[in-house]
């Protein structure tokens, strides 16, 4: 629960850290806007230091890779021939017995 809350946070906070651009820009003596490229490397590696540790923390929520899980709900997929035959060869291949090479010495 404690880090649930706690990547919910640093979650909030990446996104304050991206729409924040006061520092983005200094203004020069000629009243000039010149972009600051640290400010936003700066904020790059916050958001992505949050990111690393929410992945780490919780991976089922917050991982590079989602978990896919498929169940047999095969029927808006297949056609009943095509359901049919799958299984069949799904039966096919539990029943045979794998065949033990013996390799000489």
């Amino acid at each position: 629960m404690a880090r649930g809350q706690g990547t919910e946070i640093w979650a909030e906070q990446i996104i304050e850290i991206a729409d924040d651009t006061t520092s983005d820009y200094r203004i020069d003596k000629d009243d000039n806007r010149i972009f600051r490229s640290e400010n936003v490397y700066r904020a790059r590696l916050q958001i992505e230091a949050r990111k690393w540790i929410m992945a780490r923390l919780d991976p089922r929520l917050w991982g590079n890779c989602p978990e896919i899980r498929v169940k047999y709900g095969w029927s808006p997929v297949l056609s009943v021939e095509e359901r049919e035959k799958a299984l069949e060869l799904i039966g096919i291949a539990k029943s045979t017995q794998p065949k033990v090479i013996e390799l000489p010495p």
